[in-house]
């Protein structure tokens, strides 16, 4: 049964594999004429959905990650092409964690890096000054994208409001958000993978999005702009390189 009762002889045969699309219990029990009745085995399935939906009436792009295989959506905003998805890419399993600490986290919110991996340099660096520029820093992106410089996210910011005090609801996705999910008009699509740091463990997940640039501030702090769940505009923020968050690659 996939209600939750006792099977019986009257019960819903089933004889081969049994579809579970929502969290359900499936309860199993064998029964044939003039034989003993099985036991009777319950197991829980628990289906979680991730899906987010992509804004209707965006003329998207996508590039294919050569490395792995994987492709992802861009979207052209003003002269800017991004990908319209977090960086999902894992070096086999050498770079980055997954949002939550599982594969889910992954699937649906791409991977989390610290600055340094986002660079695709020593970890030295997220406490001591790389310096050179931040200029087309190729980092761990696919061939013909990088790492955005803070320029390029305040060119971004002012592209979808020139106001600037909305910036942030019209970057945020229109799902997936604890409360307040955003208009996505352009498609950018952000969604809320909060963070991860050693000790504290993972954090923010549904309520912030952060996001990293190839801009130093000093030895150990980076600008990430951020969008929060309660907030309208694009947070400017310097953030600790040591903690893992999204990364967005903007097309060359």
């Amino acid at each position: 049964t996939t209600d939750g009762t006792a099977p019986t002889e009257s019960s819903t045969l089933y004889s081969g594999p049994i579809a579970v699309s929502k969290t359900q219990v499936i309860t199993a029990a064998g029964f044939r004429t003039n034989y003993t009745t099985s036991s009777t085995v319950s197991r829980s399935y628990t289906i979680t959905d991730f899906s987010v939906p992509w804004k209707t009436g965006i003329a998207y792009g996508s590039v294919l990650d050569a490395r792995d295989g994987q492709t992802y959506r861009t979207v052209k905003i003003g002269t800017q092409t991004w990908m319209a998805q977090a960086l999902n890419y894992s070096a086999n399993g050498t770079l980055g964690v997954c949002s939550g600490g599982n594969q889910a986290g992954c699937d649906k919110f791409g991977r989390l890096y610290t600055w340094s991996e986002t660079r695709g340099i020593s970890t030295h660096y997220d406490s001591t000054l790389r310096g050179g520029t931040d200029v087309g820093v190729a980092g761990i992106c696919p061939a013909d994208y990088h790492v955005p410089s803070l320029a390029e996210w305040k060119t971004l910011e002012s592209e979808v409001d020139a106001t600037k005090a909305q910036s942030g609801y019209i970057l945020k996705a229109t799902a997936g958000w604890s409360t307040t999910p955003g208009s996505d008009d352009y498609g950018f699509r952000g969604l809320p993978a909060g963070g991860y740091v050693i000790p504290t463990g993972y954090y923010a997940q549904g309520t912030a999005n952060y996001l990293w640039s190839a801009t130093e501030s000093d030895e150990g702090t980076a600008y990430g702009p951020d969008l929060y769940d309660t907030q309208t505009g694009f947070a400017s923020t310097w953030n600790n390189k040591y903690r893992s968050t999204t990364l967005r690659c903007i097309a060359d």
